[in-house]
């Protein structure tokens, strides 16, 4: 999302890496805490079948990338940066239309 989007390129500009990786597990935990504490709130969410395979799928290939990516010499080049970032405006147009 955008402000972890912003917090990464300020610690890119600033050459501080332990910031942006620490910021994105912190939202990942975060917004998995607030998801489900929301979720037992208000009960069941209605996801339709091919929806939740789309999204699942381009979860996983995500995960798969960054973790690939996060091994090689322990850093993320800027080209698998591009591909991230790729792969999330898929998403984002995928959960659009």
């Amino acid at each position: 999302n955008l402000p972890e989007l912003i917090i990464t390129l300020r610690a890119m500009l600033s050459r501080n890496d332990s910031v942006a990786l620490g910021d994105y597990i912190g939202s990942a935990a975060a917004n998995t805490f607030i998801f489900g504490v929301l979720t037992m709130l208000y009960g069941a969410v209605p996801v339709s079948g091919a929806n939740f395979t789309l999204t699942a799928g381009l979860f996983l290939t995500g995960l798969v990338l960054f973790y690939i990516f996060s091994r090689s010499n322990n850093r993320i080049s800027r080209r698998e940066g591009v591909a991230l970032l790729l792969l999330y405006g898929i998403f984002i147009a995928a959960e659009l239309m």
